[in-house]
């Protein structure tokens, strides 16, 4: 049912001079429209013989224009059905002197000479504007909406609202999947989803029965950033399995990023399931699902669009999952590898990462040691490389230094934390490098205070040094000073 109009008064009209008479006698320029408070929109309908259109001044015409944002930030021009935005039509608004003080209410108005004055009675025979939209407008109206919030607030106009903006809704972010049944259904056309732990099966094979033109899909959203750091012990009860990403992968075949992290009770089946299936894949976390092996890496060997691949935490990936990695396709493609903590892995392996040729960021971090300057020398010959993580290998010395200095002319980041046997020559090799930025040494005692001041003064692409804390007494305050305007230290 419609609300009654409510008459708006103007000043001029509180001091008696305005009145429904004068109005309907006075400039044929008048136009009818709604304020909604709730998406804090201005509609304008379409003019009549009677009241001209007061667009026609502007350089175009249109049927209404719908406006969002208290400052007039954005002007949307529907010219037959299709939004156009227009800065003409800034000017027409800024007309509207006396449209905010009927923000809290919906109220009819109408425009004379660009006065928001009251005209009640021509209101009434007049249609509501937004009711003459048909669904596929409005959706075009709520596409532009982008904060989540004025969605929300869109959603709560009515019930076709809140119909058309669930059916034009492209992202949701569920905090508790205890409820994915009650809301699940009303956006079948979402392509990006994000859950938060504890998510099982049934609620996965929902997702993928409600939603199967899913694009984005992570299973690790978290409530607060402090949880984001935090490995989880043991797998909770009702935790996602094989089964639940089987459904995923049969149903949602436009999948393009998937993330995993973190569900253990994911294992091979249900990889070897999705690389059948989600063919587009570009980016796959499957970081701490412990029962992933090298049968489940070697799935993927024959993809082409497999970009990021976070493998960290993986106990039970060996050189044979590396060897997979560095062959068919999927070499061709790569350009981020994560395989921290994955400590089966030897310097045979790592060898074989040289035939990824394209890869641009790698972290081989913790990954115990059986790494050594052999494995790291032939990384070294990865010329694409531009971030590298390398810490806690201990048997790593200077030798790898020298070699990633010479060859990888690229590499704008590197991490040496906890590598005991570089020394101040291995840093020094980077004195004249031409794209080093980012550069972590903290638990590196082989490296004095006077080593880090001649690299720092003789790198001038420098940005960020992470030192450690002991040098900071072995460096004198003026040093100190000097050092920290040519680049941002922290003392680790």
């Amino acid at each position: 049912m419609s609300p009654t109009p409510v008459a708006y008064r103007t000043p001029a009209a509180e001091r008696g001079q305005g009145s429904r008479k004068s109005l309907r006698s006075s400039s044929p320029s008048i136009h009818f429209g709604r304020c909604c408070c709730t998406c804090a929109g201005l509609s304008l309908e379409s003019p009549d013989s009677a009241s001209p259109n007061i667009l026609s001044d502007s350089a175009f015409k249109a049927d209404y224009i719908f406006y969002q944002g208290g400052a007039m930030a954005e002007v949307v021009v529907m010219v037959e059905g299709a939004p156009i935005r227009k800065k003409e039509a800034i000017g027409v608004l800024a007309r509207v002197r006396y449209l905010h003080p009927v923000y809290h209410t919906c109220r009819f108005y109408s425009l004379v000479d660009g006065h928001a004055r009251s005209f009640e009675t021509r209101v009434k025979q007049s249609s509501w504007v937004m009711e003459r939209l048909g669904d596929d407008e409005l959706g075009l109206v709520l596409r532009s909406v982008d904060r989540w919030r004025d969605r929300k607030s869109c959603a709560r106009v009515c019930r076709r609202w809140r119909r058309v903006e669930a059916l034009t809704r492209a992202v949701l972010r569920v905090l508790d999947p205890h409820y994915l049944p009650r809301f699940l259904p009303r956006f079948p056309n979402l392509t990006a989803l994000e859950a938060a732990t504890p998510i099982s099966d049934p609620d996965l094979d929902l997702i993928a029965r409600s939603c199967p033109g899913l694009e984005s899909l992570n299973l690790n959203a978290r409530r607060s950033r402090i949880e984001l750091d935090e490995e989880p012990h043991g797998v909770e009860p009702r935790d996602v399995t094989d089964a639940g990403l089987c459904a995923i992968a049969f149903c949602c075949r436009k999948l393009k990023n998937i993330s995993l992290r973190r569900r253990k009770g994911v294992g091979d089946v249900g990889a070897i399931e999705l690389a059948k299936h989600a063919k587009g894949l570009s980016s796959l976390d499957l970081s701490w699902c412990s029962k992933v092996t090298d049968r489940a890496v070697g799935a993927f060997c024959a993809f082409s669009s497999l970009m990021v691949l976070c493998l960290r935490g993986c106990p039970l990936l060996s050189d044979s999952g590396l060897a997979c990695l560095a062959t068919g396709p999927l070499s061709r493609s790569l350009r981020v590898l994560d395989l921290s903590e994955c400590d089966q892995i030897t310097d045979l392996g790592v060898c074989l990462l040289r035939h990824i040729r394209c890869l641009e960021e790698l972290s081989l971090a913790d990954c115990g040691p059986k790494i050594t300057d052999v494995g790291g020398i032939a990384i070294a010959s990865i010329v694409s490389l531009r971030r590298l993580d390398l810490s806690w290998l201990i048997n790593l010395s200077d030798a790898t230094l020298f070699a990633l200095a010479r060859n990888c002319s690229n590499m704008d980041e590197i991490n040496v934390t906890g590598c005991e046997l570089v020394t101040g020559a291995g840093i020094l090799s980077y004195s004249n490098h031409p794209a080093l930025k980012i550069l972590v040494l903290t638990s590196c005692y082989g490296v004095s205070a006077h080593d880090v001041e001649q690299m720092m003064l003789s790198c001038r692409s420098l940005r960020y040094v992470g030192l450690d804390k002991s040098l900071r007494g072995w460096m004198p305050s003026s040093v100190q000073e000097k050092l920290s305007h040519i680049c941002r230290i922290d003392w680790l």
